[in-house]
């Protein structure tokens, strides 16, 4: 998201995790994990010029 300048990758996020108080997520490697409050990822989002697609995904049986 982060070096997506042509915003050509879209971020489709369950309800769910959008919903969440945070978030874990590898900065651009799996080698770390940051932990975003939901008000941080709306900032980051913001500041990347990306929104989420939210949709609803059912639970796996």
């Amino acid at each position: 998201m982060l070096h997506d300048s042509t915003q050509t990758v879209e971020l489709v996020l369950d309800q769910a995790v959008w919903d969440a108080e945070s978030v874990q997520a590898h900065p651009l490697r799996n080698t770390a994990t940051v932990a975003l409050s939901h008000g941080a990822m709306v900032r980051f989002l913001a500041y990347t010029g990306q929104m989420p697609r939210i949709l609803s995904i059912p639970a796996a049986d």
